[in-house]
């Protein structure tokens, strides 16, 4: 009997010794682990029974288990139920205080971005990721704060900072991170310094950098991008303020925004912008531009291409120069628009679009209601030049397919300033009809004979015109109807209703000069952006070159035979009559609610 006894304990030994080796290797081969956090205290003391969100993230990062919460395992979802997870550890850098340290595969994932908040209460940064793939949902990170020091003056991060890996937001919240404080600060809601970063459906609202003249920077008060790639999709930048870049700030980084809003920022740096790309790469589609100040996007030295986007109501004065540029300000970068929307938009200089040097190509788009202000600024006296663009002191512009209307200018162009430029400025395919300016001599109020209420072309800078309408153009101040000023190339079939001395038009082939075009409504006319269609006994109709592109400004194809005499010949100007709609899809901005 005590035989078969020690047989069943030695058995029973070996049976259980299998048991922890089996439980060992699943726990080392386990694919996923889901961690709960059951309390919203901030805490990492060892077997008081909790769980943490400090606890748990180094369970997940360590793959260790710690206090009630288990070991992480290749990759692990950290569970948030609705509460503040507000940080209360403060303390030497390290994963058991300050900001919470993130690197491996791990999601954290709450009810809402309303209910599940990262509250990092201002004693730190809320995040740090050094690496891995991160995964960030239905969350609200709130209320981070690092403050330089004299060993740390530069400071990347105070909601979020990504060191490197694959960092994703969704359906999440980052606002009230940052504040005042002594130091150069980069990325007031998140900085990414490289890899990849995608947020999708979120808001980055109300976050702060510092910025003091010759101080403080104050770059990307919503997000800075320093090396890495982000995507961002219908998601929203709102009210945040900065130096420069108040809801981006794109250092040399690939950034792509869709079917997104940015609204509403404030910068107070000298050439920023709401989204501003040094010497990065930037793509913008189907996106909402609105009151940002003093711009809404700013190219330093970098590409950029914007494409079924609307500008509107973006604008301010400058501080030490005049503001250049609205919308849209370029130092020396290159940039297409193409099937965009410039409304309402207004600076000391451009009310749209500015640019000094680099490249500008616009295509199938509006300009209307841009406004180019006079302002004595700090350092500028600002006539308020170029009501919708200016083309600076080397700037390449070619405008096709696109309609001004409507802008004005204190100063001189209420349509387009081309000053002391080596480059012609090509226009084709395009109508430039009803902007106004007011520039009178301020000695005695007399006219000023080159203002150019039109087009102006200024100290040897030339306009080459191809199958385009100039009309209805006037100074209000004076009265005076000019639809042109300075040095013009006409490339035949280009229609001007007043062009008197001021204009020196080399004419060729099809021009129409003095004539009305008769114009129609200015309206969508089935296009994203609006045009003038033409009257059915407007001289324009068939009256344009043979290349005049493949499609109108509404992309609906031309020619078409619009006066029926069985050839279909290209109409002036940026709307071809009687052409139909092509079937393809219009993607407009997305509302974010």
């Amino acid at each position: 009997m005590r035989f078969f006894r020690w047989v069943g304990i030695a058995s029973l030994g070996l049976a259980l010794s299998w048991q922890a080796a089996a439980a060992t290797i699943n726990q080392l081969h386990a694919v996923h682990t889901t961690i709960t956090v059951n309390t919203v205290v901030d805490d990492f003391t060892p077997n008081n029974g909790t769980c943490s969100l400090r606890e748990a993230i180094y369970a997940a990062s360590s793959d260790l288990p710690f206090d009630a919460c288990p070991a992480g395992s290749a990759s692990d979802t950290i569970q948030l139920a609705a509460g503040s997870y507000q940080l209360s550890l403060t303390g030497a850098e390290s994963p058991q205080t300050g900001d919470l340290d993130l690197n491996g595969t791990i999601q954290i994932t709450g009810v809402t971005s309303a209910t599940s908040i990262i509250d990092a209460n201002g004693i730190d940064r809320a995040l740090e990721i050094t690496g891995g793939n991160v995964s960030l949902r239905n969350l609200q990170v709130r209320e981070g704060f690092r403050p330089g020091t004299t060993e740390e003056f530069t400071v990347y991060g105070q909601g979020i900072l990504q060191h490197a890996g694959s960092l994703t937001i969704d359906n999440s919240i980052i606002t009230t991170n940052g504040r005042s404080a002594s130091g150069d600060m980069y990325g007031g809601g998140i900085a990414s310094l490289t890899g990849y970063l995608t947020i999708t459906n979120s808001l980055i609202a109300n976050n702060h950098l510092p910025y003091v003249y010759l101080e403080t920077s104050g770059a990307g008060a919503g997000l800075y991008i320093d090396a890495s790639t982000v995507t961002i999709n219908n998601s929203q930048f709102s009210q945040s303020r900065a130096g420069t870049g108040a809801a981006i700030y794109n250092s040399e980084g690939h950034l792509t925004v869709s079917n997104s809003r940015i609204d509403h920022h404030i910068n107070d740096g000298s050439y920023s912008a709401a989204i501003v790309t040094d010497l990065g790469q930037m793509q913008i589609s189907n996106s909402l531009f609105s009151n940002n100040a003093p711009s809404a996007l700013w190219l330093h030295r970098g590409s950029a291409s914007v494409v079924g986007s609307t500008f509107a109501g973006n604008g301010g004065n400058g501080t030490f120069y005049c503001s250049n540029g609205g919308a849209i300000g370029i130092f020396k970068g290159n940039l297409t628009v193409s099937n965009s929307r410039f409304i309402n938009n207004w600076a000391n200089t451009a009310g749209a679009i500015g640019i000094l040097t680099g490249t500008l190509n616009i295509d199938h788009s509006e300009f209307s209601g841009n406004d180019a202000r006079e302002f004595m600024a700090g350092r500028d006296m600002c006539i308020g030049d170029g009501g919708a663009i200016s083309t600076g002191y080397g700037g390449q512009v070619r405008l096709d397919s696109s309609t001004l209307a409507y802008n004005r200018a204190d100063g001189f162009a209420a349509a387009i300033y081309h000053n002391n430029n080596s480059s012609p400025l090509i226009i084709t395919n395009s109508t430039i009809v009803s902007n106004t300016n007011s520039l009178l001599n301020p000695e005695d109020q007399s006219i000023v004979v080159n203002d150019g209420p039109g087009i102006a072309a200024l100290r040897n800078a030339t306009v080459q015109l191809s199958n385009t309408i100039l009309a209805g153009n006037r100074n209000e101040a004076s009265n005076v109807a000019r639809d042109c000023s300075g040095l013009f190339f006409s490339h035949g079939h280009v229609l001007i209703e007043h062009a008197d001395a001021v204009c020196d038009l080399t004419q060729a082939t099809g021009d129409l000069l003095g004539v009305q075009p008769q114009l129609d409504s200015f309206d969508f006319h089935g296009g994203f952006t609006r045009s003038f269609s033409l009257d059915p006994a407007s001289p324009a109709i068939d009256a344009g070159s043979s290349d005049c592109g493949a499609t109108d400004q509404r992309y609906f194809p031309r020619p078409v035979d619009g006066d029926n005499d069985d050839q279909a010949l290209c109409d002036i100007g940026a709307f071809e009559f009687g052409a139909a709609a092509m079937q393809h899809s219009i993607y407009l901005p997305m509302t974010i609610k």
